[in-house]
């Protein structure tokens, strides 16, 4: 295990050797004298085309207004298709170019998702006024012919955020994610509540019954509600609980004999450890046996 981890670290530090020139592959198709330049506070998207052939870069020009600390994002939008890619920054063109004097960062963050690769990278640099600087983004291809889409950010500060987490309400989605609560900044998705499971069916046996319905797909569990009282009043209503999603049958135990209880069922998902729960499917009823 340790040898494949040199391995891999010292294919990782080759790639990263590469110069400047010996490049052909650039974002959407620009050349090596094009480097775009991104203003404090904004973000550019662009595209890695057929990662399978070259190791490709791209350049940001960035001039700040004053000193201070600055944060620079490379946000892997696909995820699944790359490698990983790095951060390097350079306080001129002649540096950038010679791979020379490179500006260490001060602080480094590297965000990985569920399948291990990586889904951003955060590098933080203070920075002097009126200094163009050049910062170099650097991605490893993936396997196959893809493409990669990559969005950029400069911030002005070290984002301290603030996390947020409304539910879905009527048609509208839910959203989760973080505020910066020092400018605002959003990085915010939308989710959905899982459907409704489908075909409800009961089945009666002496103090107990069984319900049976149509698994939801990706949904951690599932509440049976069930009552005496067709409008499942409180007192007379209790709720079971089916963890995960390979059951689509409960019995139901201790309930009274020769009685009618009607049944609803939901399920549920998890998002970022809150319960996202579906509508309740209309009631059915069932009688049990003397």
């Amino acid at each position: 295990m340790k040898k494949i981890i040199s391995l891999t670290m010292a294919l990782i530090m080759a790639l990263v050797s590469v110069t400047f020139t010996s490049l052909t592959v650039f974002a959407s198709g620009e050349s090596v004298d094009a480097a775009q330049e991104i203003a404090c506070d904004a973000s550019a998207e662009y595209t890695f085309d057929k990662l399978s052939e070259e190791y490709p870069y791209y350049w940001f020009k960035f001039t700040p207004a004053e000193d201070g600390l600055y944060q620079f994002k490379a946000v892997n939008k696909d995820k699944l298709y790359l490698s990983g890619h790095i951060l390097k920054a350079f306080a001129s063109a002649e540096d950038a170019k010679a791979g020379a004097n490179e500006i260490p960062e001060v602080s480094y963050n590297e965000e990985r998702d569920k399948d291990f690769l990586p889904e951003y990278f955060i590098d933080v640099y203070e920075l002097k006024k009126d200094v163009t600087y050049y910062i170099y983004e650097f991605v490893y291809p993936g396997k196959g012919d893809v493409t990669a889409k990559i969005e950029f950010s400069a911030s002005k500060h070290v984002h301290e955020w603030e996390k947020t987490f409304t539910l879905p309400s009527g048609h509208d989605l839910g959203e989760c994610g973080k505020v910066c609560k020092t400018c605002g900044l959003e990085d915010i998705y939308g989710f959905e509540a899982p459907s409704v499971p489908q075909k409800l069916k009961l089945k009666a046996g002496k103090n107990r019954f069984t319900a049976k319905w149509s698994k939801v797909k990706g949904v951690k569990g599932y509440e049976i509600k069930y009552s005496t009282s067709k409008k499942f009043k409180k007192k007379s209503t209790k709720t079971v609980t089916v963890k995960g999603n390979k059951k689509s049958k409960k019995t139901v135990k201790g309930v009274k004999k020769n009685k009618v209880y009607y049944v609803k069922i939901r399920c549920y998902t998890v998002v970022e450890g809150n319960k996202v729960y579906s509508k309740w499917s209309g009631a059915k009823k069932v009688k049990t046996l003397k």
